[in-house]
């Protein structure tokens, strides 16, 4: 036995090639299947995204008036898009508008054709007469699919129909002219009377610009009512002056507004300079 095994270890060995080597891996190889991978251009490209502009809508004295806002997707999609909207005041600012009184709080749902980018919502605003400040509430987009929401928050803005009434700024008169002109005007002409109540006020001395000016000493007190008839938008009052026998520094007094009907007062106050005849005080 031991003769026959050492024959067999002098038997010339077989040695494999690098290619012999080689071919059962590439054989084996070739015998996994292989699937090219697909990718769309879809898959590849960033996915639409949705947002609503803003709006602004006059309210009007009576009736409806729609506020329209757009909704606009970024991209026409190859799918049906969807998104639902609201109409609320719930993240409005300052001075909110009333759902219900000022506006009607849609809700809905708007639906993207293949290839449709704009949609358009439209609200319901309601108009009166009566004088109030500028409102402002929401559209708000959510449960969005086939799309991302990228600006889902529309503000509307509502502006009020009434006039403004303002009084100019600064009037002023020498002490020799004897009366002062205000003049008080409207930022639109409107269709009823306009009213406004005035009356004037002992001002503060400022240094470097004026001294004081004294109801009986300096100018007389004058209250009374301002009325615009309808398409006015210009009216005025004087305030009589005293001329003294002593020269004076410029002197102020002040002319406040209030009590308006059928229009909101914008600006209610205003100085009015009485110059003496030694001009400016002196600063401090």
């Amino acid at each position: 036995m031991w003769i026959r095994n050492l024959f067999d270890s002098l038997k010339p060995r077989r040695l494999h090639t690098p290619l012999e080597k080689a071919r059962p891996k590439a054989a084996r190889r070739r015998l996994t299947a292989c699937r090219p991978a697909v990718e769309t251009l879809e898959d590849r490209s960033v996915p639409a995204s949705l947002s609503i502009s803003d709006a602004v809508v006059m309210e009007g004295v009576a009736g409806t008036h729609n506020a329209e806002l757009k909704v606009l997707l970024s991209a026409p999609s190859n799918k049906t898009v969807r998104v639902d909207y609201r109409a609320s005041s719930t993240f409005a600012v300052w001075p909110k508008a009333t759902a219900g009184s000022d506006y009607e709080a849609v809700f809905g749902r708007l639906t993207f054709a293949p290839g449709e980018i704009t949609k358009s919502i439209l609200v319901p605003v309601y108009g009166d007469r009566t004088p109030e400040d500028d409102e402002y509430f929401d559209v708000i987009l959510n449960h969005a699919s086939g799309a991302g929401v990228t600006f889902p928050l529309g503000r509307v803005t509502i502006l009020d129909s009434a006039p403004r009434i303002y009084i100019t700024d600064y009037p002023a008169a020498w002490e020799a002219d004897g009366f002062m002109t205000i003049e008080v005007r409207l930022t639109a002409a409107y269709d009823l009377p306009v009213t406004v109540n005035f009356a004037t006020q002992d001002g503060y001395a400022s240094p470097g610009y004026a001294d004081s000016a004294v109801a009986g000493q300096d100018y007389v007190a004058t209250s009374g009512t301002v009325t615009f008839a309808p398409g006015v938008t210009t009216m005025t009052f004087t305030v009589p002056i005293i001329a003294g026998t002593t020269p004076e520094h410029d002197e102020v007094f002040y002319v406040n507004l209030s009590g308006a009907s059928n229009a909101l007062i914008y600006s209610g106050w205003t100085e009015g300079l009485i110059f003496g005849e030694l001009g400016t005080p002196p600063s401090d």
